[in-house]
């Protein structure tokens, strides 16, 4: 599937991408006590920053796609600054426009961002150093996209389908 053009990483609406047969393991949340996992969720953590307004368009990435569907993402800024100023730069330059997801797993996330559409490519820019983050990978959910080395994000980035804890 194509991205025909991105305008504006964490809350997508849900997608029709086709499916590709690969299997998954399934994979557990990785919370040793309910209280942690709640923890993750908490609003008012000390020296936390606030999220933007979901209607802050500022931080509201739209991708357009062959099918004539739309994907809205919501941009974290508070947990992945980095990340966020880089999506936003190459949406500018207009990087994203003509792309495919190129890595499609069926049941588990799309991977797109890659110009060269195999999953080795990037843009011309330095990656960008790890920014993990306390959010869970839950449906609709948007990270950055990396090799082995924590500091390797660049311009890829995922969706994943169903909650996957483990990521």
């Amino acid at each position: 599937m194509r991205v025909f053009a991105a305008l504006a990483v964490l809350m997508a609406s849900p997608i029709a991408v086709p499916a590709q047969a690969q299997k998954q393991a399934e994979v557990q949340p990785k919370f040793s006590t309910p209280a942690k996992a709640a923890q993750v969720l908490e609003v008012n953590v000390a020296d936390r920053a606030p999220p933007p307004p979901i209607t802050d368009k500022e931080n509201l990435w739209l991708l357009d796609l062959s099918t004539g569907g739309r994907v809205t993402i919501w941009l974290r800024p508070d947990v992945a600054p980095k990340m966020v100023e880089r999506i936003k730069t190459l949406t500018r330059r207009h990087f994203y426009d003509g792309l495919t997801f190129h890595r499609v797993i069926d049941g588990f996330m799309a991977q797109g961002g890659d110009p060269k559409g195999d999953g080795t490519g990037g843009s011309d820019l330095p990656n960008v150093p790890a920014e993990f983050n306390y959010l869970p990978h839950v449906r609709g959910s948007v990270a950055a996209a990396r090799a082995d080395d924590p500091n390797s994000a660049n311009s890829q980035f995922y969706i994943v389908f169903q909650p996957r804890f483990a990521l």
